[in-house]
């Protein structure tokens, strides 16, 4: 026998002869005792809960907290619901959902000072964290709170990922919504201001020749040929407007072929001609209107925005490729340089309209500026989202 197992015998048969008044037989000490110690993990563990009990309230039950957690997230519930039934259930002063460090919903009293955090993950990516503010005087959380975050931390990353593409996605359609209405504010002026009052002249002096034939021809035929005059620059007119909402290049030459011509006249900041490497494929499948337009713009605003940072060292380089085989419907754009940046990118409206155009496709554009250089890459789905 161990020492420490036989003092825990003598203890009893001390203890037996103090309630007893005689010492207990052989054997009896050391049964009492096995039975004291069967008993203790089961005995602390009660005493363990109702502790947790008093201070915290009542056990938190995972299955009663997911199907209520449940219930908010089926019924489109937002943030700060969902943390009510988790604090209502798991008893604590506060708890709160971040992303980035930012308080995105919070339910009760926060002490940054005193709380547990969980990490959110949907798939690989960590979409925020759920802090949960510990009671006053204690460390962590009861096993069956823990148990319960753990459960309830993959629907919650889900849903707050989903919230997140979700309020992405609104922020995107508030773009295509704005960028709409200020195409079609330009149209609206261009017509009002310009085509417009050219019409109107072009009515007025049609006028003016019909009444002067009959009394004097040669002026009447002096003011046709004016009226001529005044048609063509309507025709220019016109024309300037649509090719304003598409490049005509762009029917008569192809995307490749219209992209190399609108950049050959670009220079650096120096003056110097700016060097422009295209690789493309030989021939492009038919793309739609709204992915050439996209892909076109993307060039052309890249490549400008490399000319007017470039040293007059750097050299261009223009990528149009179809994806993998695995994702045949897309067009993906690339555009570096090898040179370093006299200053850096700041966004502008060259750049917001970029971004506009990829996103009204359903395409995503990211932009990565450094020191030594710049590089631009647009992927556009060759099938347009309805």
């Amino acid at each position: 026998m161990s020492p420490g197992a036989a003092t825990s015998v003598e203890g009893v048969a001390a203890v037996w002869e103090m309630v007893v008044g005689s010492r207990p037989g052989k054997g009896v000490p050391a049964l009492l005792a096995a039975t004291i110690a069967a008993g203790y993990q089961p005995v602390r563990q009660r005493v363990e809960a109702s502790m947790d009990e008093m201070l915290f309230g009542r056990s938190a039950d995972p299955v009663e907290t997911l199907t209520r957690l449940g219930t908010d997230l089926t019924a489109g519930a937002p943030p700060p619901l969902w943390l009510h039934t988790l604090r209502s259930t798991l008893g604590v002063p506060g708890i709160a959902l971040r992303q980035d460090g930012t308080a995105v919903a919070t339910a009760g009293t926060m002490d940054d000072g005193h709380t547990t955090r969980t990490a959110l993950h949907a798939g690989a990516e960590h979409v925020g964290d759920l802090v949960v503010c510990l009671p006053p005087g204690h460390l962590g959380l009861p096993r069956a709170a823990t148990a319960v975050l753990e459960l309830v931390a993959a629907p919650l990353a889900q849903a707050l990922h989903a919230a997140r593409l979700s309020e992405q996605l609104r922020v995107s359609r508030g773009r295509v919504v704005t960028a709409l209405e200020e195409e079609r504010r330009r149209m609206r002026r261009d017509l009002h201001d310009g085509l417009g009052p050219a019409l109107t002249g072009i009515a007025y002096t049609t006028d003016a020749a019909v009444n002067l034939i009959a009394t004097d021809p040669e002026r009447a035929v002096r003011t046709l040929r004016g009226l001529r005059a005044d048609i063509g620059d309507a025709i220019t007119e016109i024309r300037r407007i649509v090719y304003g909402l598409r490049p005509r290049a762009l029917d008569e030459l192809g995307l490749v072929d219209a992209v190399r011509q609108r950049i050959a006249p670009l220079r650096a900041a120096d003056g110097r001609p700016l060097t422009v490497t295209i690789d493309a494929p030989q021939r492009l499948p038919p793309l739609p209107a709204a992915v050439e337009v996209a892909a076109y713009r993307v060039a052309v605003g890249a490549v400008t925005n490399i000319a007017r940072h470039s040293d007059g060292t750097t050299a261009a380089a223009l990528t149009l490729e179809l994806a993998a085989p695995a994702d045949p419907a897309l067009l993906r754009v690339t555009i570096a340089d090898s040179g370093p940046c006299t200053e850096t990118w700041t966004p502008g409206v060259g750049i917001q309209s970029m971004y506009e155009r990829v996103e009204e496709i359903g395409g995503t554009l990211t932009i990565h500026t450094t020191p030594q250089g710049a590089t631009v890459t647009a992927d556009l789905p060759l099938v347009i989202p309805a």
